[in-house]
């Protein structure tokens, strides 16, 4: 398990059922779970001056997501 501080009063956690979770930091509510990754998501990091997160996975992927939107940016695979 992970938390990252994200922009706009968010924070995110990854955790070991596969999913990244983003929330409130005032009222603390879950505001979107995404569920791209196969595996257990074991990394995660901002990128600075973007809206976008890394998350890296058991499942051989880094993925990228907008943390405003919540959409899946594109997805790497590796070995």
């Amino acid at each position: 398990n992970a938390i990252e501080l994200l922009p706009h009063n968010k924070f995110v956690t990854i955790s070991f059922d596969r999913t990244i979770k983003i929330w409130d930091q005032i009222s603390l509510a879950c505001i979107k779970t995404l569920d791209s990754h196969t595996d257990i998501v074991y990394g995660i990091a901002k990128i600075p001056n973007s809206n976008s997160m890394l998350t890296v996975s058991e499942d051989q992927t880094i993925k990228c997501h907008d943390f405003v939107t919540y959409q899946l940016l594109y997805t790497l695979y590796y070995n």
